[in-house]
């Protein structure tokens, strides 16, 4: 049986999951985005 109290754990690291990954792609767009600007200048 799955309680309340596990869902919300769960959910909560998911969320967590989830924020990673943002920021890792964020900083990855940014890192392509000034080695574009770079090479067109």
């Amino acid at each position: 049986m799955v309680t309340k109290a596990d869902l919300d754990l769960r959910i909560a690291e998911l969320k967590t999951e989830l924020v990673k990954w943002m920021l890792g792609i964020a900083a990855g767009q940014v890192a392509l985005l000034v080695t574009l600007l770079k090479v067109v200048h």
